[in-house]
């Protein structure tokens, strides 16, 4: 796992040496690891990326609208994935290269079309993949049309200059036949194998662009063995991490190379941190190369932007604040449109839309809130310029942007949003009656107060909004919250979208909330039915490929079933077996995932549960170990923190909740030996459990800092740490009490002052309960007074009264004597049983 990082001062452009991303790994540099990467098909691991997704997506839908019969592969980095994709599923019909380079193309940019080249030929030299011939021959003329091109446009010659006699000066000025060059470069790499005529023709011609290229514009700064190979065994990699490994050292970085890294999905806070680091240190260089590539900027900063709000990044409004005083600086020399007045209140509304969908706790959403709302602020602070700039009397926020305040005020008080709404209703009637308020409708959503007001609004939106899986999405969040959510309603909603899949996009964060109902095997059994009717034919053919909805959905599924396997791992159910039909699809689903398969036909619960986390999740995240630690911890509580160790070290991942709650449940357990206590690593497991707990949870919330100050604040608070939910703040009380830890429950209320957290009464009542009990009687007597007293002085100063906010310990739900009374007697009659 990666150590602890502050931020560093942006290093020159000419030199990136000494850069954390970039330096964390002094190892030899091995060319192997790249033919090994490229072997194993680890890039394969990429396609789970949710901006690739995103891209292929919406080619795939653009060759359905319009009827096309291919997809054209353009020769920049994210093609790659697409390419990649479209091979792997065997469908070689379905791509071809563009059939030109645009000639107005700038020299540097020519760089990333070679790097794209060199990366399809030498995959298909190392791959052992077997694609079609006539596709090979499509792509290898495709391909020596471009590189044709790219000399071209390098040299600047007239057609006169025949293409021997540019080889020769090549040659010349790098005193070595470009045939040897070759050569030489497949031998580093460990290829010693022929290869065959036209292939090794484009690999000369590629390796003339990139000679010619590093000539005429980078003055020779790049080699073949020293950079080249570098950038692309980073696109190769299957995570942040290993990327800024294979980069390590290097020197001018091109920006298409770190814009790729910037792309990819993090699996953990600290790749995030990583992906952070490179955009505040390179926003430069990486915004004046797609200059006129607005789309593309914009694409890498919602990836960072997505994630921030995902992670519950507390570097969020700094990262915000650097790039819009960087754009928004006359003193760059460049006009950047990126961040207009319209973008910057998209992002208003995604700030609150993401954060509102993201997976965390009511509560760990409620410390974050702040953080969302300060970098509200920030971007209207930048509208204001804007609006100043082009002489307007007001600042330009637009309704998308309103929506966005409203819904993050909700999260804090749900009247003074009602009253924003009704405020904005009334100044903007013709934009909520039009087809662009979705935003306004998802907002009206979430403020539904009844069930019966909820059901009228969506029948209201969803007419205005047929085909919004957004709207959807808020429509069964909101009956989750009500409680209506069952496993009935949730198949019917299912069944109603599945049957307008040609219409409604069925979103990840849709599919997710329809799943929450499902908690046994037979459950998922019928979920399942229901998302595909065929799927239940599985039985009859184990051969049956998985329909298109099912794949899509496929690592969400596999991770509900892994669950579900392991919740059955308790000792007197670990014995069970899994039906049969529940293997015979989770196959099929490993199938579609190109996933290989054991061949045995019967399986216990805990075995399969084991063989998925292995095999069926190549990138492993804090929730998947999480899950797997605490499966674990129900047999062999010994072990877990030796497994917790190994496989955050291994995944280079921080613990999250569900990890702690794994530690906090296995050092509680009972030892299965003589000694009454479980030991690890030669220390009672309770101390361990304690400590782990105490360095991975947070210590106090910081909400003052906003704008400017926001870079020293993050500095102050580790990113990572943990915002407890009252279910880990039950299990930790309960490890104390069970060993007498006095003075750590004694420090608990103190605790919850500083994060601001307001207990649930069952937590209230586990920490009264595990305290001496004079102790206890003592809050209780006290916070009676204080409201005997507030009560009092409301009546003779009715504007005393002031109950609004939760950091008072008054406000928390204490109980009556008489109900913590109750609760100590069941508890005591519990632990005598």
């Amino acid at each position: 796992m990666l150590s602890r990082w502050t931020w560093i001062s942006s290093p020159k452009l000419s030199s990136l040496k000494g850069f954390r991303c970039f330096n964390l790994w002094k190892s030899t540099k091995c060319f192997s690891t790249y033919v090994n990467k490229i072997e194993n098909e680890e890039i394969a691991q990429r396609l789970r990326d949710k901006q690739h997704r995103i891209l292929y997506n919406n080619l795939e839908r653009e060759k359905r609208l319009y009827k096309k019969q291919d997809i054209t592969i353009k020769p920049t980095i994210p093609y790659i994935l697409v390419q990649v994709q479209k091979e792997r599923e065997s469908k070689f019909n379905d791509v071809k290269l563009s059939s030109s380079i645009s000639k107005v193309q700038k020299k540097d940019e020519l760089l990333e079309s070679v790097v794209f080249h060199m990366f399809f030929l030498l995959r298909l030299i190392i791959s052992r993949f077997s694609p079609d011939d006539e596709y090979v021959q499509r792509q290898l003329q495709g391909s020596k049309r471009h590189l044709n091109t790219i000399l071209d446009q390098i040299i600047e010659a007239d057609m006169t200059t025949s293409y021997k006699q540019r080889i020769a000066h090549l040659e010349k000025s790098y005193g070595s036949k470009i045939r040897h060059m070759v050569d030489n470069f497949l031998a580093e790499l460990g290829l010693h194998i022929s290869v065959e005529a036209p292939i090794y023709e484009n690999i000369e011609m590629v390796f003339a662009c990139f000679l010619s290229l590093n000539e005429n514009v980078y003055e020779k700064q790049y080699s073949l063995t020293g950079d080249v190979v570098h950038w692309l065994e980073s696109i190769s990699c299957s995570n942040v991490v290993k990327c800024c490994e294979s980069l390590r050292n290097l020197t001018n970085i091109p920006p298409f190379i770190l814009a790729d890294i910037l792309l990819r999905t993090p699996m953990s806070l600290e790749e995030y941190h990583l992906q952070l680091d490179i955009w505040i240190n390179y926003m430069k260089q990486i915004s004046i190369y797609y200059f006129k590539k607005t789309k593309f900027v914009k694409t890498c900063f919602n990836n960072l932007f997505f994630y921030g709000v995902h992670h519950n990044s507390r570097q969020l409004c700094y990262a915000i604040q650097e790039t819009l005083q960087f754009h928004f600086d006359k003193r760059t020399g460049y006009k950047f449109s990126v961040f207009a007045d319209k973008y910057l209140n998209s992002l208003i509304w995604k700030l609150a839309f993401d954060y509102t969908r993201s997976n965390n706790s009511e509560k760990q959403k409620k410390a974050s809130i702040y953080q969302i709302i300060k970098a509200q602020e920030i971007i209207v602070k930048y509208l204001s310029k804007i609006s100043d700039n082009s002489s307007k009397q007001s600042i330009n926020l637009m309704v998308e942007g309103y929506m966005g305040v409203v819904l993050a005020v909700s999260h804090l008080s749900s009247s003074k949003a009602e009253k924003l709404m009704k405020t904005i209703e009334a100044k903007y009637t013709s934009f909520i009656n039009s087809k662009e308020s979705s935003s306004y409708h998802f907002t009206i959503l979430l403020l539904s107060k009844t069930p019966e007001t909820l059901l009228n609004n969506f029948n209201n939106a969803i007419h205005q909004h047929p085909r919004s899986a957004t709207l959807w999405y808020g429509f069964t969040k909101k009956l989750q919250e009500f409680g209506l959510l069952n496993l009935k309603r949730a198949n019917k909603i299912l069944s109603k979208l599945v049957e307008d899949q040609n219409q409604i996009l069925i979103t990840k964060d849709l599919f997710l909330m329809l799943q929450l109902p499902v908690s046994s095997l037979s459950d998922m059994e019928v979920f399942v039915s229901t998302l595909s009717p065929r799927s239940t034919d599985c039985d009859k053919d184990s051969n049956e490929k998985c329909s298109p909805l099912l794949a899509a959905h496929a690592n969400s599924l596999l991770f509900k079933y892994f669950s579900l396997l392991y919740s059955l791992a308790a000792p007197n159910r670990a014995t069970g077996l899994v039906p049969k039909s529940t293997h015979t699809f989770i196959a099929n689903l490993l199938k579609s995932q190109n996933i290989e398969i054991s061949g045995k036909e019967s399986w216990m619960a805990i075995e399969y549960a084991r063989f998925l986390y292995q095999r069926a999740f190549k990138k492993k995240t804090s929730k998947i170990v999480g899950v797997m630690l605490n499966g674990e911890a129900s047999l062999e509580p010994e072990k877990i923190y030796s497994l917790y160790k190994t496989e955050l070290q291994v995944n280079n991942l921080s613990p999250d909740e569900s990890c702690l709650s794994a530690l906090l449940k296995a050092a509680s357990a009972d030892s299965s030996k003589n000694d009454p206590c479980i030991t690890w690593d030669s220390m009672y497991a309770s101390q361990i459990a304690v400590s782990e707990f105490k360095n991975n949870v947070i210590c106090s919330l910081d909400t003052t800092s906003t704008g400017d100050s926001a870079r020293d604040s993050v500095q102050s608070v580790n990113d990572s740490l943990i915002y407890p939910t009252d279910e880990i703040w039950q299990k930790y009380i309960k490890l104390l009490a069970k060993y007498d830890y006095v003075s750590e429950l004694a420090d608990i209320l103190q605790w919850w002052d500083n994060l601001n957290f307001v207990p649930s009464s069952l937590t209230l009542l586990e920490l009264l309960a595990a305290l001496p009990n004079d102790f206890a009687l003592r809050h209780i007597a006290h916070i009676e007074k204080l409201r005997s007293d507030s009560v009092q002085a409301s009546h003779t100063n009715p504007t005393t009264n002031d109950s609004t906010s939760n950091n008072n310990r008054q406000n928390w739900p204490w109980p009556l004597l008489k109900d913590y009374q109750h609760f100590l007697s069941l508890k005591r009659r519990h632990d005598r049983q």
